[in-house]
């Protein structure tokens, strides 16, 4: 059958290739995205729709002056407390992922699950706002044969955000990796993956340590909220910490045989092109300018695999304005 429930919502799964995005973003983020909207007006990106979800509805009124002019039919601009419906009480301040510092961070994982696990398309593809296009992406960039490319690390590097996923689902944890963002999800599997979550109780899980023993607490609000059934898989995340979307979505999978049925696994160099992740990466990286101007070196380390994206994290790179200069964009 191509419908199936999530949440009591009955949705129809695409059956074809089509793919949707991602993007969550803070008030933090504005200054770096408009690099990546620069490389959507460049570059051309299959996407069936995009989902911007901000933090705020200020961030989400400053993010309508910032979406590419070609982009504006595709793209859906919403909040935290509307995607979630509010703010549950494990976002609260009184849950543990509301008192910690990182709890920005856990927020956008579960975005991009919940926008996944919604979409009616096949697959989602997860965006930050440190990702740059790098060249122009086909369809069969992203799926292949019916199946999403998707790169998979040999050595498992997260072996706290496998085993804590692994315990959330009770599932087996994932002895493998996915590469981190953007990385393209099948939908049908994130609602699944959330319906495991619901269905839970949160008494099967181990203690959970104090949130002051593990990071130190900060004031920002996080949301979700009502109805209770939908809420429940949320508050099961945000009382415990330790997991990723990725750990997460790689168990599920691999315990219910999806994993090779939806993607087909490809290298590192085939899909993320010379990046910035540490500070000490920024004086080789060689950018990659405009379609007529890209760089001989760049080239040369591109032609073979032919990645897709860059990736040029937030604390790696001297300002916003040192990477607009060094992709060429104004």
């Amino acid at each position: 059958s191509n419908t199936f429930d999530v949440f009591g919502m009955r949705l129809q799964q695409a059956t074809d290739s089509t793919v949707c995005g991602v993007l969550p973003l803070c008030a933090g983020d504005l200054d770096r995205v408009r690099l990546l909207f620069a490389t959507f007006e460049r570059f051309s990106l299959p996407l069936a729709s995009l989902h911007l979800v901000a933090s705020n509805v200020d961030v989400a009124r400053r993010l309508e002056a910032r979406v590419p002019a070609s982009w504006g039919a595709r793209v859906e601009i919403t909040t935290d407390d509307a995607l979630f419906g509010g703010r549950p009480p494990g976002l609260s301040p009184d849950g543990l992922i509301g008192r910690i510092a990182h709890r920005g961070w856990y927020v956008q994982q579960m975005i991009k699950l919940l926008v996944a696990a919604r979409a009616p398309q096949r697959f989602c593809l997860t965006l930050d706002a440190d990702v740059l296009l790098v060249r122009d992406v086909q369809r069969s960039d992203l799926v292949e044969h019916g199946r999403a490319r998707t790169v998979v690390l040999p050595a498992l590097r997260h072996r706290v955000w496998a085993r804590v996923s692994g315990q959330l689902l009770r599932v087996p944890p994932p002895s493998i990796e996915l590469g981190v963002t953007p990385c393209l999800l099948h939908t049908r599997t994130c609602a699944a993956l959330l319906e495991r979550l619901g269905r839970r109780r949160r008494h099967t899980d181990a203690p959970v340590p104090e949130a002051s023993a593990i990071w130190p607490t900060t004031a920002r609000r996080a949301p979700s909220g009502p109805p209770a059934a939908r809420q429940r898989w949320a508050r099961r995340l945000a009382w415990r910490w330790g997991w990723s979307e990725y750990a997460l979505y790689l168990a599920w999978a691999s315990h219910t045989r999806s994993f090779d049925l939806h993607h087909t696994s490809i290298s590192y160099d085939d899909w993320f092109a010379p990046s910035v992740w540490h500070p000490r990466d920024w004086a080789s990286w060689p950018g990659f300018g405009t379609r007529a101007a890209q760089t001989e070196d760049h080239r040369a380390a591109t032609s073979a695999a032919r990645p897709l994206f860059a990736v040029v994290q937030s604390t790696a790179a001297p300002s916003v304005a040192a990477v607009a200069a060094r992709v060429g964009i104004q």
